[in-house]
């Protein structure tokens, strides 16, 4: 993201060329169902003293975003209000696992793979005092079906939603869902607001907020036109916050939300800017590294005949000295990682970890591939031929606005160089605002041989889209059955056990086959005021997950 906008997050699964830059028991007969989790009984405010009960934050949100309707979501920093506000029926935990939320437990139904049986949470209220029933579920989920299906529709949401087929009530307390597919990482999908049936005769009208009623930890409380302010939801079924109210405050973008931090207008700001260290202060301010799904990957163009060459593939992979990229270029807002899995993930193999930095063994591979310097260019020729060199192009996005991965490039293709790969850098326009770029036609087109970009990985471990042959990231024309085949078996796991070692042999076929090149995954940042504490679990997407273990000290 660039740091003069606010943070966008484009929809799963789908190419975001980053410029700054989501347990289960199995039963006898392969059914899994959720055990419902030990949840203390909600208190009331009275069982806070009144030093635990206290405090605000106080955060940005980007100018003149639509506040009532939380599918309309571009942004994280709106997704991170409406987390507070709404609730999915099936929620994700800092480490990608599905857990309960609104949905207290789910069993495939007896007969159809692809069907599930939803247990909704008793007695849950929505924040005006109406009962949560079963006929908000299907409401959310038409109401979503629907916004999407207009024209433009662009939401965090619209991609996951893909693979849920249909929604019906059983009984009020009970949601039968159809899926588009069998395996248990179908369930992602579920991860979506639920919102209150505004047809049904309990809803009330009393609140002027129309969509922002929900069922979560706070509620709107006002509604102003630079700010919108939730207090405390006294009827939450989980134990109830303990910090009074959270305030989000219209900025500009990301820089201004930064400058009213060090003003003192704000006192909690998620940043991807990659000089947000400078913020920290001892004993005033904490900068806080945060995990995201964003992962910086090197491509490879299959139309080259030169990159089909396995030692050719992993002599550039063991060139690269990652931990200087990290370093030098983003400034340690990074993690290096071997696979398309989020080292922090559930789904993560420590097995994988197989690309180190070696110059020596690089080298000998690419003598091994009847490569050598025989004219002591500098460069290599196979086979002693001068025009038959290791010579490639190297395709980058280019912005006036954020020159990491420009920079990141150009190291690249001087550490490659040490080894005799001679790499020409193409710099190539790219805009968020714009669908088509030059750069995303370069990609589109196959206009390159090495191409560094960015994407936004889910975390139901779905990486489809790189290696199916029309996959919409397969920019290097990637056939490979044995890949296709291993993220099948991901996604056609019909438990979590099963879904987690089909994901270690997937991630033990990606680092033998090599098919592109995983960098490392982004590290975002929260600046906040040191009086905060208790942010022990804090992961993008969902920053505000834990939330209820926060307290101003």
């Amino acid at each position: 993201m660039c740091s003069r906008s606010m943070k966008i997050k484009l929809v799963i699964v789908t190419l975001t060329v980053m410029i700054l830059t989501q347990s289960a028991c199995k039963s006898g007969d392969g059914n899994n169902q959720v055990v419902i989790p030990q949840v203390t009984s909600a208190p009331t405010v009275d069982a806070f003293t009144d030093t635990e009960l206290r405090g605000e934050l106080l955060l940005p949100i980007p100018e003149n975003a639509d506040r009532k309707n939380p599918y309309s979501v571009t942004t994280e920093e709106m997704r991170s209000m409406f987390s507070l506000v709404f609730e999915p029926l099936i929620s994700v935990d800092d480490t990608g696992k599905l857990i309960p939320a609104l949905a207290q437990s789910w069993v495939r139904t007896e007969g159809y793979d692809s069907t599930w049986t939803l247990s909704l949470r008793q007695n849950v209220t929505w924040h005006n005092g109406a009962a949560f029933t079963a006929s908000d579920v299907t409401y959310s989920f038409n109401y979503i079906k629907n916004y999407l299906s207009s024209e433009n529709a662009s939401t965090y949401y619209k991609e996951m939603l893909l693979g849920v087929e249909s929604m019906s009530v059983v009984d009020d307390m009970t949601v039968k869902v159809k899926m588009s597919q069998s395996g248990y990482s179908a369930l992602y999908g579920l991860n979506f607001p639920i919102i209150q049936n505004k047809n049904s005769p309990s809803a009330s009208t009393e609140n002027p907020v129309d969509h922002a009623v929900g069922t979560g930890a706070y509620k709107v409380d006002t509604d102003m036109q630079d700010s919108v302010t939730l207090s405390v939801n006294q009827n939450w079924w989980r134990t109830l916050p303990r910090i009074k109210t959270i305030k989000f405050m219209e900025k500009l973008n990301n820089d201004t939300a930064l400058a009213s931090y060090e003003a003192g207008q704000l006192n909690f700001v998620p940043t991807s800017n990659l000089s947000a260290g400078k913020y920290r202060k001892e004993g005033e301010t904490i900068v806080l590294d945060v995990m995201t799904q964003d992962v910086e990957i090197l491509l490879f163009n299959y139309d080259n005949p030169l990159l089909y060459d396995m030692n050719i593939r992993k002599a550039i992979a063991h060139s690269i000295d990652r931990s200087k990229l990290i370093t030098n270029v983003y400034m340690n807002r990074a993690q290096a990682c071997d696979v398309p899995v989020a080292p922090d993930s559930w789904l993560y193999s420590s097995k994988s970890k197989t690309v180190e930095f070696n110059t020596e063994y690089a080298c000998t591979l690419l003598e091994n591939a009847g490569y050598k310097d025989s004219d002591g260019d500098g460069i290599r020729e196979k086979d002693g031929n001068p025009s038959n060199t290791l010579t490639f192009r190297l395709l980058v996005n280019a912005s006036t606005d954020n020159t990491a991965r420009k920079n990141a490039a150009d190291t690249i293709c001087a550490q490659l160089k040490e080894c005799g790969i001679a790499v020409q850098v193409i710099a190539k326009e790219y805009s968020l605002t714009q669908s088509e770029s030059e750069y995303i036609n370069a990609l589109k087109n196959g206009d390159f041989d090495l191409a560094l970009t960015g994407v936004s990985l889910p975390q139901s471990g779905d990486l489809t889209e790189f290696f199916k042959a029309d996959g919409s990231l397969n920019f290097g024309g990637i056939t490979d059955e044995t890949l296709v085949a291993s993220v099948s078996g991901i996604l056609s796991a019909h438990d979590e056990s099963t879904m987690r070692d089909n994901a270690a042999v997937f991630q033990t076929a990606f680092v033998e086959k090599l098919p592109f090149l995983v960098l490392y995954f982004r590290l975002n940042s929260i600046v906040y005021t040191n009086d905060l504490q208790g942010l022990t679990s804090v992961r993008e997407p969902n920053i505000m997950y834990s939330v209820d273990s926060w307290y101003v000290s």
